[in-house]
Formats: C-alpha cells, sequence, structure tokens
C-alpha cells in the first residue's frame, strides 16, 4: 500500500508542475515580450535595395539590359544604375555617347555599364544586337571618355545595320 500511495503522490506532483486544463495557461500564446514579431514587409517582401522591380518603392522598375559582359542597370541601394540606350545608323557617322544620351534625355556615364562607355554591334535581316539578346561579342566595345566619337567599325557585312550602344543614366 505504500507504494501506491508514492506513485499516486508522484503524479499528482507532476500534475501540480505545469497547466494542463483549458484557459489556465495551456496552449495560450506567449507574452507579447517575447513573441516574434511579423515585420510589415512592402511590395510582397520584395528587396527595396536590390529588387529590379521594385528599386527605392515599389513598381519602381529598372530597365536594364543585357546579360553578363555588358549587363547594366541593376537596383544597388535602392537606385537603379545607369543601362545601355542606342542609336541605329546605315551610314557611320560622327557621333559620341554624349549625343546618344542626351537623344534619351539623359546623361552618359563614362565607363558606368559592365565598366564601359559604349559598344557597336550589328544586326542582319530585321534581328535585335546579338550583344543583348544573346550575349554575343559587339563588333567593337570601349570605355573612356563621353566626347569621343564612336569608333565605328569599317565594314558592314552581309548587309547589316549597325547600332551604337552607349551607357545612359
Amino acid at each position: 500500500m505504500k507504494r501506491s500511495t508514492l506513485v499516486q503522490v508522484f503524479v499528482l506532483s507532476l500534475a501540480a508542475c505545469g497547466p494542463s486544463k483549458p484557459g489556465d495557461g495551456a496552449g495560450d500564446e506567449p507574452p507579447s515580450d517575447i513573441a516574434e514579431e511579423t515585420p510589415d514587409l512592402p511590395c510582397g517582401g520584395a528587396d527595396l535595395q536590390t529588387d529590379r522591380y521594385n528599386c527605392g518603392t515599389c513598381g519602381t522598375i529598372c530597365y536594364g539590359r543585357g546579360e553578363g559582359d555588358y549587363e547594366s542597370g541593376a537596383c544597388v541601394d535602392g537606385v537603379c544604375g545607369p543601362s545601355w540606350f542606342g542609336v541605329e545608323w546605315l551610314e557611320p557617322t560622327p557621333l559620341t555617347c554624349d549625343d546618344v544620351c542626351a537623344n534619351t534625355g539623359q546623361a552618359c556615364r563614362a565607363n558606368a555599364c559592365s565598366e564601359l562607355t559604349g559598344f557597336v554591334c550589328e544586326s542582319v535581316f530585321g534581328q535585335p544586337c546579338g550583344t543583348l539578346v544573346s550575349g554575343h561579342h559587339p563588333l567593337l566595345d570601349f570605355a573612356g571618355p563621353c566626347s569621343d566619337p564612336l569608333p565605328w567599325p569599317p565594314e558592314v557585312y552581309y548587309g547589316g545595320i549597325r547600332h551604337a550602344f552607349c551607357c545612359c543614366g
């Protein structure tokens, strides 16, 4: 009998150690000072410092172009970086990146798009310039002042059209 009394006392002491009935603390939320706070994230959780589609504010899109060696327009610290803007010329003419960027209402940014000021490429049969679409290398790329004349290549192949892209922002 002593043994069953000891077991009963032990079971009752365990039951007294913690809440076991609803309303007495069992399953209640933890106190607010230790509860995890759910952050209020803008734009569905977008990182406004780096998200190309929500740069700095929700819905601000950075219009970058290209991939790899010719990538541009990334969102850095909530600000859209410079990007490639271009012109198309059937015959090479004296033109600078200052001219190209001014045509878009922007300023040229020397060496700021993939460490380049600009590049010249060629398209044939109405296709877009392969440098920005498929990563093909341009005819020429260049770094340096925006006021230097674009370095048009000497020949156009297969009846193609020359395009000059400059870093503007």
